[in-house]
């Protein structure tokens, strides 16, 4: 009677299993092979013919992937009584030809309309593809992983929803915090919440699920336990792969002291901005290599009656502060050569062709990577006419004085 069931039961099987994408083998309780469909006779190299009526251990040799022994024989654990024995991973199927690959294997009973065990049915499926891939996966995320934890700028990477999945160093020591205050968290909710802004929030939930990334939003904000501090944000959406689910990197540079520092530059740019407008002698500033004037200041130019526009360009003899092209090398060789160079009396002619005398006083100095000449020239023609007459006034004293005497 019970082989007449099986038979029946057997009967439905090709028709039922062959289409179906898993390898499957039906076994009685003998464990001898009653249905072998395609799948399974191409992994296990046994064609459908050659394995009915077979012990299943002849055509099914499983053992472990790690210690090599054989697997626990699903079949004989349903036909004991035991419950369906679900899909286990970690197994290598051996086929007749001597080849291997990695699958997942798991056991159900069939009953027939009685209630009465008949057949036990055997479902596998190769994973070693799929393995590969996850490992692949692993591989590149903890490759991108240790390319995080290097990077010197605070980095930190969220999942869909917006919580931190994990950060860098440099973050933790930026902020001075550690896994457990964030990790889990939506961003927002961070230490005493610092970035819950509206316009990040705009940006992560609205902007970057749009354009994949947004870059240089300034937060200016008291952090706790570091005070106040300029933070700018980058972040780029990266969409799922290799099983890895959605990713949000989020960079964040610390710009406070470079703010603090353009703020301080500024100003003392504009000072010296100040102080060379405003200046009572007139100043040139030259390029030491092509010895060509880059700015003067107004004093200047009311002094040679030159506009600033006719100066930019020229170089110094070209404005009549050397005789010739050769004394104007002669004396940038010198100031090269020294550092400084000073003239207490050279005479120069204006713009309208007036004779002055001028005290010229040049040196050179950095400025970041490059070098300045800066001239400052001081018209000193009423002082040299005073010196003149007071020479007058001395000698003609001491020519009434040797006279009376």
């Amino acid at each position: 009677m019970t082989d007449t069931i099986v038979q029946r039961t057997t009967d439905w099987l090709p028709a039922a299993l062959d289409g179906i994408g898993l390898a499957i083998i039906a076994a009685d309780q003998r464990g001898r092979i009653l249905f072998l469909n395609p799948v399974a006779a191409a992994m296990t190299g046994v064609s459908s013919v050659n394995a009915v009526g077979r012990p299943l251990a002849d055509v099914f040799r499983i053992v472990h992937e790690a210690t090599r022994r054989p697997m626990l024989d699903a079949i004989a654990t349903v036909f004991a009584g035991g419950p369906a024995v679900p899909l286990s991973d970690h197994t290598i199927l051996m086929s007749s030809n001597g080849d291997e690959c990695r699958i997942d294997h798991g056991a159900a009973p069939v009953r027939d309309v009685a209630g009465r065990l008949v057949v036990a049915v055997l479902v596998f499926c190769d994973v070693s593809e799929r393995q590969r891939i996850m490992q692949g996966a692993e591989d590149a995320q903890a490759f991108a992983e240790g390319i995080v934890q290097t990077v010197r700028k605070p980095l930190v990477v969220l999942d869909a929803d917006l919580r931190v999945r994990s950060a860098n160093s440099a973050f933790y020591r930026t902020f001075r915090l550690d896994p457990t205050q964030i990790v889990g968290r939506r961003i927002y909710d961070i230490g005493d919440r610092p970035w819950d802004i509206p316009e990040l929030r705009e940006l992560l939930e609205h902007i970057l699920p749009r354009k994949s990334q947004f870059e240089d939003f300034e937060v200016d904000r008291e952090f706790e336990g570091i005070g106040r501090r300029s933070m700018i944000l980058n972040a780029r959406r990266l969409p799922p792969a290799g099983g890895r689910p959605e990713w949000i990197l989020l960079a964040i540079e610390d710009v406070t002291e470079r703010l603090q520092t353009t703020a301080a530059l500024e100003l003392s740019e504009t000072r010296y901005r100040r102080l060379f407008e405003t200046a009572q002698d007139g100043i040139l500033l030259v390029d030491p290599d092509s010895r060509k004037i880059f700015d003067s200041n107004p004093f200047l130019s009311e002094l040679l009656g030159y506009p600033r526009e006719e100066l930019v360009g020229k170089e110094l003899w070209e404005i009549g502060l050397f005789h010739d092209i050769e004394s104007n090398k002669s004396a940038f060789r010198t100031l090269q050569e020294k550092g400084y160079i000073r003239y207490d009396d050279l005479p120069l002619r204006t713009h309208d062709d007036r004779g002055i005398e001028v005290e010229f006083v040049s040196n050179v100095y950095p400025v970041g990577e490059t070098r300045v000449i800066q001239c400052n020239i001081r018209d000193v023609t009423d002082r040299k006419h005073a010196e003149e007459r007071l020479r007058f006034a001395h000698a003609g004293l001491e020519l009434r004085v040797t006279e009376r005497t």
